[in-house]
């Protein structure tokens, strides 16, 4: 890997990088289902200024153009996420370490653009090895649901779903830090805003006293995408939250579940949902280098103030 070089990708690398790669890794299921990785997409994206902030790498090495990885900012969550691996040569050994390579190349340039974190959604754990290698570490699982229009159990009552608010995002909050382990919630970084819906995207909240049920539909190029909250002391009406989701809606849709909800995909699967896959959450938190700040020289200061006495004065007590 001597000789190697790691760089910004430039217009010089369009075509090169518009080629089928010998391997490639395209993270983030639930990424895939709004929007599926495009690799001209990916290149003008890390240029020009239009959705989330994005990176993109390649690695030069003595035959040309080795590999590249490319990183974007995350809807919802502060930081970047890693979206795409490539690698034009070399067998599984070698393309290990180039994306070691590079997902150091990434986290280096998130620090320096002042980001806090990098994640990646990794569906398989096949090419689990660079990441861990890299600074990576596993903190949670998460688990893709899917329904197909199958004929499922009557919910019973459904409660009544509001659509969410702005006075609603902290109690939203509230409900998820009780629901979410601790090292979940500081690898992730989530603030009370992340659960405002966003463009294409819908939410409601089963609100009485409290927030017991939250509730955000997504649209995307290969289906529907429901994310889910739901208060441990109301999981039997947890099922006619999920189906307020199914309303109006043509299938396929899938319904996102980390490990620490396990109990409600038995509850999905009464709707009619199935296991359609899943992936290891991996996080690393960055260092960002302090700019260190040069004093400012207030001009008459030093006549104004003068020193500070070591000595008492003669004659003061």
């Amino acid at each position: 890997m001597m000789g190697n070089r790691i760089r910004p990708a430039t217009a010089l690398d369009v075509p090169f990088l518009s080629v089928a790669p010998v391997v490639r890794l395209q993270l983030d299921l639930v990424q895939q289902l709004l929007l599926p990785h495009h690799p001209l997409y990916t290149v003008l994206g890390s240029w020009l200024p239009w959705g989330e902030p994005s990176c993109l790498l390649v690695c030069d090495g003595e035959p040309g153009l080795l590999a590249c990885a490319q990183a974007a900012g995350l809807s919802g969550m502060p930081g970047w996420g890693v979206r795409y691996l490539a690698v034009w040569r070399g067998g599984l050994g070698a393309t290990h370490a180039l994306w070691k390579q590079l997902l150091l190349g990434l986290s280096a340039e998130a620090g320096r653009r002042g980001v806090l974190r990098l994640l990646a959604f990794l569906p398989t754990e096949e090419h689990l090895v660079p990441f861990q290698e890299a600074g990576f570490l596993p903190y949670s699982e998460e688990i893709l649901l899917r329904w197909g229009g199958d004929e499922s159990d009557h919910p019973g009552p459904m409660p009544v779903l509001r659509p969410v608010e702005s006075a609603h995002l902290w109690a939203i909050h509230q409900l998820y830090q009780a629901l979410t382990p601790p090292r979940v919630q500081q690898i992730e970084g989530r603030t009370s805003d992340s659960w405002w819906p966003r463009r294409g995207e819908e939410a409601w909240v089963w609100q009485e006293e409290q927030v017991y049920a939250y509730l955000r539909r997504r649209r995307g190029t290969r289906g529907i995408v429901l994310d889910l909250l739901v208060d441990p002391a109301c999981r039997r009406e947890a099922q006619a939250v999920m189906a307020h989701g199914l309303v109006r809606v043509r299938p396929p849709v899938h319904l996102v579940l980390r490990s620490y909800q396990g109990e409600l995909v038995e509850v999905a699967r009464r709707l009619g949902f199935r296991p359609y896959a899943e992936q290891i959450l991996l996080g690393k938190l960055l260092a960002v280098p302090a700019l260190q700040r040069q004093p400012v020289v207030v001009p008459g200061a030093e006549r104004q103030f003068g020193a500070a006495p070591t000595t008492p004065i003669a004659g003061q007590v």
